[in-house]
């Protein structure tokens, strides 16, 4: 038996209800949870084919997520990244070395403090915001309506999304921490004015190099994947009234912030744990 409109309610091949197969609390602990996701995933790429006639929609919502959530993240990276600047020259100052407060910089935002910031705003801003979006849309019923005019729900309102963030977050990471470093700059060299321009310069790019920018790129994308995931899973699978989209909505912002700390930590061990890339010694 398959829905109307032939929409992918249903698992053809083991007759699973992919939207509401235990309601948002049934994934039976951590690994229960891991397994709903990485169902969820799956379900994902296999309707992908289906989104290619749905450029339209996936275009407004990078518009959207772009228009409402990139000022918000560049703003924060800007004062984490002034943060690092700022204790970064106490810190090199303390030890009387100041030029090396521009290499402190480059690590403390590139490597820990932009993925960080990058994957909470993300959870709170866009996350949360899909979580209520497609949660009011399942309890309204708006989501049944598609599938009963033959619109294939989930490649509508979720790989659209999906699509929408891989062509936005990418450029929006590159872009915090290029207002992080501007931060770092300011606070080093025209808050306390102890380092020449040049010399901070020299550090900041001496302790750092294309790798790094690479590696912390990866990271970021890898948060972001997480968030998102998590974002659609929630959102697509609520069911009942307000009540438990609110419900939703903080348990994808809970499982967010905590799967976001994980990455950024076991990033820091595969990328830098053995190596530290550090230009000393």
């Amino acid at each position: 038996m398959s829905e109307p409109g032939g929409g992918i309610g249903l698992d053809g091949a083991r007759g699973v209800d992919v939207r509401h197969p235990a309601g948002i609390h049934g994934h039976g602990g951590l690994l229960g949870l891991l397994g709903a996701l990485a169902s969820f995933a799956g379900e994902l790429l296999r309707e992908l084919p289906r989104a290619r006639g749905m450029a339209g929609e996936t275009l407004r919502q990078a518009s959207l997520i772009a228009s409402s959530s990139l000022l918000v993240m560049l703003a924060i990276a800007f004062f984490a990244g002034g943060s690092c600047g700022l204790e970064s020259t106490a810190l090199a100052r303390a030890f009387g070395f100041d030029p090396i407060a521009g290499g402190f910089s480059a690590w403390c935002s590139l490597r820990e403090v932009v993925p960080f910031v990058f994957g909470y705003i993300l959870a709170a801003k866009v996350g949360c915001g899909i979580v209520a979006e497609l949660g009011a849309m399942q309890v309204n019923e708006e989501v049944d309506a598609l599938e009963a005019m033959g619109v294939r729900s989930l490649a509508y309102l979720a790989v659209t999304r999906l699509l929408a963030c891989v062509l936005v977050l990418p450029a929006a990471y590159l872009l915090s921490i290029a207002s992080a470093y501007v931060a770092t700059y300011l606070m080093s060299v025209v808050r306390f004015g102890d380092v020449s321009p040049g010399t901070w310069r020299l550090f900041f790019f001496a302790f750092q190099d294309g790798w790094d920018v690479l590696f912390s790129v990866l990271k970021g994308m890898a948060i972001s994947a997480w968030v998102v995931l998590v974002a659609l899973f929630h959102g697509y699978r609520v069911r009942g009234g307000p009540v438990e989209v609110g419900i939703a909505t903080a348990r994808s912002m809970a499982i967010s912030v905590v799967g976001v700390t994980a990455i950024s930590m076991l990033g820091t061990l595969v990328f830098w744990g053995a190596n530290p890339r550090i230009p000393i010694g």
